[in-house]
């Protein structure tokens, strides 16, 4: 099969899998010939993308990792998004192939940095997902319907309009401003009132309550009073670290630290 065709795309679960239907007893490896790509949709691991890449590139042909995004929905739509790793060249000569079942194709780098970046990515996600059924959880047992909390998230910015990602982080930490914008202080008492009603309704909310550890970097010290609702700035070393810390709590998706 792989010596009559020009573009070979596989999707299999995993590393494991790939490498069979690839490398393994006549897998793609033994067929294909000089000039033909490989795409692999797989969420895989980099590493075994680069190892893969090898031996089809001394064949002459060429691998491109690009995992898909969108899941169930996306796919029976035609709607996903790719990440693709490897030479950015070879991804226009197959671009046409892949607009034929995807919304949108975005180059991110070398041999394996698609798989790189679907897999933050994937964490991101479920991360938020894991996050945001602690919160309504949280919301309800203390008292608000459900359907006035999504309503509330919709309005609000965090959540509806990804504000963090897609206009603070842009107009700060991607420019490399590290300018302090909240106090750290404020955060640990957001988290602790977070804390509180949730030991009030008996909502377990284990990775809230990661959280205020993960804003202090393990350092009670640095829970100053710095930032613009405070009227103290720290030395410029201590509000960089202050800043990063900040933005690194913020990207995790907690919904009331606000600049």
């Amino acid at each position: 099969m792989a010596l009559q065709c020009e573009v070979i795309c596989i999707c299999v679960p995993g590393p494991a899998e790939m490498q069979l239907v690839t490398v393994g007893p006549g897998g793609i490896l033994e067929g294909v010939k000089a000039g033909s790509v490989v795409i692999d949709l797989t969420t895989n691991a980099p590493a075994v993308v680069r190892e893969v890449g090898e031996p089809l590139k001394a064949r002459g042909a060429h691998l491109l990792d690009a995992p898909l995004d969108g899941g169930r929905e996306g796919a029976l739509a035609g709607q996903v998004t790719l990440f693709v790793g490897g030479d950015p060249v070879i991804l226009g000569q197959v671009k046409p192939v892949l607009d034929t079942f995807s919304k949108s194709v975005v180059w991110v780098g070398e041999l394996g940095t698609g798989s790189i970046t679907k897999i933050v990515h994937n964490a991101l996600a479920m991360s938020i997902d894991l996050l945001l059924a602690e919160c309504l959880t949280l919301g309800a047992k203390a008292g608000v319907a459900v359907p006035r909390l999504v309503e509330a998230f919709r309005e609000g910015c965090i959540v509806s309009q990804n504000m963090t990602f897609t206009k603070r982080m842009p107009a700060t930490l991607f420019r490399g401003d590290f300018t302090a914008r909240f106090a750290l202080a404020l955060a640990h008492k957001d988290f602790r009132l977070a804390g509180d009603l949730a030991a009030q309704h008996g909502v377990p909310t284990r990775l809230a309550r990661s959280l205020p550890d993960g804003a202090a970097g393990g350092d009670e010290s640095r829970l100053g009073r710095s930032g613009p609702h405070s009227g103290v700035h720290p030395p410029g070393g201590a509000r960089r670290r202050e800043a990063e810390t900040l933005v690194l709590t913020r990207s995790l998706g907690c919904p009331d630290l606000l600049w």
